[in-house]
């Protein structure tokens, strides 16, 4: 896998590096809300916990579709070359992409109730159960 100037085994550098960050970011922002929850649950500060558990959540859900996409390239170029590491990293990240994201946003922009929606607890009905319009 060696050429001129080493340009392989630095690409295969930068993509060890790239997975290596990429898991670290995620683990960060996956435990971050935990960490943040115990310092300020018991101060009333409940809206700021969601608002910023959601960011971190999502922030890690991207970081860990680069580091799968990343580590899974890695080991498939070295085991079977490049075309077939750019194929199996496409699918991996389209498939992340459409069930992390792309599916939710669909439900998300849908302003029609869902026909199996759940039962959640509506403030203002004191606790009682409203329909809701989102899937789980």
């Amino acid at each position: 896998m060696q050429t001129t100037g080493g340009r392989v085994e630095r690409e295969m550098e930068q993509e060890r590096a790239d997975a290596l960050v990429s898991a670290a970011i995620a683990s960060i922002c996956y435990i971050a809300p935990t960490a943040q929850h115990r310092v300020l649950f018991r101060q009333g500060r409940k809206e700021t916990l969601v608002r910023r558990s959601n960011l971190y959540g999502i922030l890690g859900a991207l970081a860990l579709a680069v580091s799968m996409t990343t580590a899974t390239m890695l080991v498939i170029d070295y085991l079977f070359g490049p075309a077939l590491a750019w194929v199996t990293a496409g699918v991996i990240a389209a498939l992340a992409l459409w069930t992390w994201f792309a599916q939710a946003a669909l439900n998300r922009s849908d302003d029609q109730p869902s026909s199996g929606g759940s039962a959640v607890p509506s403030p203002s009905s004191g606790g009682a159960a409203a329909p809701s319009s989102r899937d789980d």
